[in-house]
């Protein structure tokens, strides 16, 4: 179900795909890039599982995959943006 009110939300954090120089190296070699922002946008307008960033940070891990086995490896996760976190009890 497409929820409307995080289109904003969506565009500003997807945009990571198409903006900035974070993925630029990736823009320049995977001219479908945009399906990828697409998917981003829907993904994140779409999920409503409470962790509203979880689809987003799959749906931006997915892209960052699709450079990494292009041979450009993307730091892309940060304490602001996608943070990963492990369990250190495990």
């Amino acid at each position: 179900q497409f929820n409307p009110n995080r289109a904003d939300w969506a565009r500003k954090k997807c945009s990571i795909i198409t903006d900035g120089p974070l993925f630029e190296v990736c823009r320049l070699h995977i001219t479908n890039y945009m399906d990828y922002y697409k998917n981003c946008l829907y993904d994140a307008c779409g999920c409503d599982s409470g962790g509203d960033c979880e689809c987003l940070c799959t749906s931006v891990a997915t892209f960052a995959k699709e450079c990494s086995d292009r041979g450009f490896y993307i730091k892309w996760r940060s304490q602001h943006f996608c943070r990963q976190f492990f369990n250190i009890f495990s």
